[in-house]
């Protein structure tokens, strides 16, 4: 009884990746992130005189997420106009805290976490 295609099937090779560790370095980076390339600025500056909503859409590492941020910060923290507000949509509670983290930091006024929230 020796199953023929059994011991000549290819070995199986189970590969599990933890993306905690890629998690946390993308986070730490972007936390190190101030300004904007002169490209992002230059989109950004050119989103402002028209205003409105905004849809950015560009390549993986195009710095999507950094431009939406700064946009965030400008709109919730730099502006007079207090009663401003953004929808930011995480796919998980990690993302949404971090970005609430990033803008707070970089603000320092304790009421930023009451716009944020």
């Amino acid at each position: 009884g020796d199953d023929l295609s059994s011991r000549d099937a290819e070995p199986q090779i189970r590969v599990e990746v933890d993306k905690t560790q890629f998690a946390e370095k993308y986070e730490e980076g972007m936390r190190l992130l101030e300004e904007l390339t002169p490209h992002q600025s230059q989109q950004l500056e050119a989103y402002r005189k028209v205003g409105g909503s905004v849809h950015i859409k560009a390549p993986a590492g195009a710095g999507k997420t950094f431009v939406g941020l700064r946009l965030m910060l400008d709109v919730l923290v730099l502006k007079e106009n207090v009663s401003a507000k953004v929808l930011f949509v995480a796919k998980n509670k990690a993302m949404a805290m971090f970005v609430c983290n990033w803008i707070c930091a970089r603000h320092k006024s304790s009421r930023a976490w009451e716009r944020v929230f």
